[in-house]
């Protein structure tokens, strides 16, 4: 098998899951993307070629227009970025507490991991998307169990972690800070200088007086 086919029997595959729940295809991005009255949501797939062997996995993005327009402003994001950033990126590990990529040879197997990610869209990721339809869901999402995520899926979120916490009035808002600035402990001086200066940016405009 080609790459090239692997790649659209997965997408089509994908899309017999996710269009009658109201998605709609991105050919060209290779993903389903679902618009909501806060953002959207999208699903895509990373797909590595191992000839005769491909690996994939799902994951999704959701969008919480709120929080990404403070980034914006935050971070000085070029206009081609502007509305099409992502809040909350989780990978299909997220959903069933496990390391999950399918290793695949051919049609069939395809077609059996794709029976499979159709139970978990079932039972686990429709209900985490239609769960987070506001901006205390999506903070939590962010900040739930900082002390135990993985340091580089901490340095994913911290920007998008720190602004919802703010927006959600977290008493708590110092210590969540504290924890983003040590998992960047060991960045370099200007990185970390950019992460002050970020913080001071979200209490001087975002924190509620």
């Amino acid at each position: 098998m080609k790459k090239q086919e692997v790649s659209s029997l997965i997408y089509n595959g994908l899309g017999e899951i996710l269009i009658p729940a109201g998605f709609v295809g991105k050919k060209t991005e290779k993903c389903y993307r679902k618009m909501t009255n806060y953002g959207f949501q999208k699903i895509g797939n990373s797909l590595a070629d191992y000839a005769p062997t491909f690996s994939f996995a799902f994951f999704v993005i959701i969008r919480f227009d709120a929080i990404e327009e403070i980034l914006d402003a935050a971070l000085s994001r070029p206009s081609d970025y502007r509305g099409v950033t992502g809040t909350v990126n989780l990978n299909a590990s997220f959903f069933v507490g496990d390391h999950l990529r399918f290793e695949v040879h051919s049609n069939a197997e395809i077609t059996s991991a794709l029976k499979e990610i159709a139970i978990i869209f079932e039972n686990r990721v429709f209900s985490v998307l239609d769960a987070c339809n506001n901006i205390a869901a999506v903070e939590r999402l962010l900040n739930e169990g900082l002390e135990t995520k993985a340091k580089t899926q901490i340095q994913t979120d911290f920007h998008a972690g720190i602004v919802a916490a703010a927006l959600c009035g977290r008493g708590d808002f110092i210590d969540i800070v504290e924890c983003y600035r040590k998992s960047i402990s060991d960045y370099y001086d200007e990185f970390r200088l950019d992460f002050e200066k970020f913080v001071e940016y979200v209490v001087q405009n975002v924190v509620q007086k």
